[in-house]
């Protein structure tokens, strides 16, 4: 909240119009108080155009297109903020809190690694750990890619490998799983002292890329019946993903040589 020391500075115009010591003001009483937005020529605060309207009166922060993928309906509530913080290199991790002084430099490290200080490029990209998991994703899908090692460029860099509307609301959303997930993996071993294993969280990372896709765009990824090379197709609503979810809790981990299609 901005304090303004004086009436000129903080409201000019008001103060303009108390040195007219012979004006005099008299209020319409046939019309109600009421609060306007001036920037919209209808006076109505526009919920749906705010987005736009700060990415026109100031500079943006990040691209529009990193923008657009964060609060785009294609990401879920609870990881849209972790993807935005993400980007503007704001989350909390060990080298923030042990700038501030609030850890030592022991509890800085990286929670994957055990080596590093844990960074936000670091625990999210460069860490062996997530690197060879983006890396299992992108042969996943049967692309293979350099990327810079800043969120924000690696999110640019990302949105840029596949080309077409039908897939780039899939390619976000895989994007914001992937983060959300290595996050979420990085807390379960910093906060409840739980063992990781690289493997078993490629694996429940592809079956949660899945359930996303099925709640949100409503697509499937899923091992096609017959088809004996392992190949993966995106399909509509289907019930596979639940069924290896199920399996996945009670310990049983099937391996795909993957490679997606869709259909």
């Amino acid at each position: 909240m901005v304090r303004y020391r004086n009436t000129k500075m903080g409201f000019p115009r008001l103060y303009t119009i108390s040195l007219q010591k012979n004006l005099c003001i008299t209020p319409d009483r046939e019309t109600e108080d009421s609060m306007v937005w001036k920037h919209s020529g209808s006076m109505i605060y526009p919920t749906k155009n705010i987005g736009a309207e700060m990415l026109e009166v100031r500079a943006p922060i990040l691209s529009k297109a990193v923008f657009n993928l964060v609060w785009q309906k294609f990401i879920p509530p609870r990881a849209q903020l972790l993807v935005w913080l993400a980007n503007l290199e704001r989350l909390k991790t060990g080298d923030f809190l042990l700038q501030k002084g609030i850890i030592d430099t022991q509890r800085a490290t990286c929670p994957f690694c055990n080596r590093d200080t844990e960074s936000n490029s670091h625990i999210l990209l460069t860490c062996n750990f997530s690197w060879r998991s983006w890396m299992e994703i992108l042969q996943w899908w049967g692309i293979s890619a350099a990327f810079q090692n800043r969120c924000i460029n690696f999110s640019i860099e990302w949105l840029g490998l596949l080309k077409g509307k039908k897939y780039q609301k899939l390619w976000g959303l895989v994007l914001g799983c992937v983060i959300w997930s290595i996050w979420y993996e990085r807390n379960k071993i910093k906060f409840e002292r739980r063992p990781t294993n690289l493997h078993r969280f490629q694996y429940s990372l592809k079956i949660k890329i899945g359930i996303w896709a099925k709640e949100i765009l409503g697509l499937t990824v899923l091992p096609p019946h017959g088809v004996s090379d392992g190949a993966w197709c995106v399909r509509r609503y289907s019930t596979v993903v639940e069924t290896a979810s199920r399996n996945a809790n009670l310990g049983v981990i099937p391996i795909y040589d993957v490679t997606p299609v869709f259909a």
